[in-house]
């Protein structure tokens, strides 16, 4: 492993051997999308509402979020941790 890292460099700096082919195609026009109407968000919430009369149990709903995010956090800072540790 530590011959990697130390052929690492000087293989990231060498020239390439072929040319490239030129980029004959060209990308596509982006897809622009607008913003919902005033219309679009009011049939949202009517569906919405229709949705919690008919299911009133959906009004008690917590999510488990502080558990996604405390779980990713500790994992994103023990990454970076290790890293650090290695480099």
């Amino acid at each position: 492993m530590l011959a990697t890292l130390v052929a690492a460099p000087p293989l990231a700096s060498a020239a390439p051997t072929t040319a490239a082919a030129p980029a004959t195609a060209t990308a596509p026009p982006a897809v622009v999308r607008p913003a919902p109407a005033a219309a679009d968000t009011a049939t949202d919430a009517a569906r919405y509402a229709a949705a919690e009369r008919t299911h009133p149990e959906a009004a008690d709903f917590t999510g488990g979020g502080r558990i996604v995010i405390a779980g990713s956090t500790t994992a994103l800072i023990l990454i970076v941790i290790l890293l650090v540790v290695l480099l």
